[in-house]
């Protein structure tokens, strides 16, 4: 029988906190234990992420001699790399791609880190889309990459500020790496007579 439109107006949209139809699957429900504790994770991980932000990131590594500039806080790495890679594309086009080398190219991958975990934070609200985030998190890691080949290339010294920010933004996608080990398909063995 139908739901009556009172109670539908008191269902979740999206079934999130609803006990999952254990008939339609094979899969044995999560451990409430589990549930919580991949919340958790999550939890910390945006913490972790947003406090990087406020700690020492990088540090610039002298060409010459002479003294060693301070160290640049999470913030100013990420509105600078931010900046980049709106700035670059554009720049890239406008001269039709003259003076293009390695670090014009990892320097604006480095920039999206943050705008995909923020859309990475936006998409966990639909608890369907683990896919769909999952492909955002490989691209984050790709831009993780680019941003330590960008460290090698230009002599910039990764500090706590970094290390947590990459710590925190792993956090995030433990949940879903686990959802997708969790519902591996099974291949029954064969039976032989």
């Amino acid at each position: 029988m139908p739901p009556k439109p009172l109670e539908r107006a008191f269902q979740l949209s999206d079934n999130r906190f609803m006990e999952p139809d254990v008939s339609a699957t094979d899969q044995p429900l999560p451990a409430p234990q589990s549930t919580i504790l991949l919340l958790l994770i999550r939890l910390v991980g945006i913490v972790v992420f947003g406090i990087s932000f406020l700690l020492p990131a990088v540090q610039l590594e002298p060409n010459g001699p002479g003294p060693r500039q301070a160290p640049m806080r999470g913030f100013l790495c990420a509105e600078f790399a931010t900046m980049m890679a709106v700035s670059t594309p554009l720049s890239i086009v406008r001269t039709h791609g003259a003076g293009l080398d390695e670090k014009s190219i990892l320097l604006p991958l480095t920039g999206l880190v943050n705008p995909l975990v923020l859309i990475y934070l936006i998409l966990c609200i639909w608890q369907k889309l683990v896919r769909t985030r999952l492909v955002f998190a490989a691209l984050i890691l790709l831009c993780f990459i680019a941003t330590w080949m960008l460290f090698a290339q230009a002599s910039i010294a990764p500090l706590i500020g970094h290390f947590l920010w990459v710590a925190g933004a792993a956090a995030l996608f433990v949940p879903d790496v686990f959802s997708l080990v969790r519902k591996r398909p099974t291949v029954a063995a064969p039976v032989s007579s």
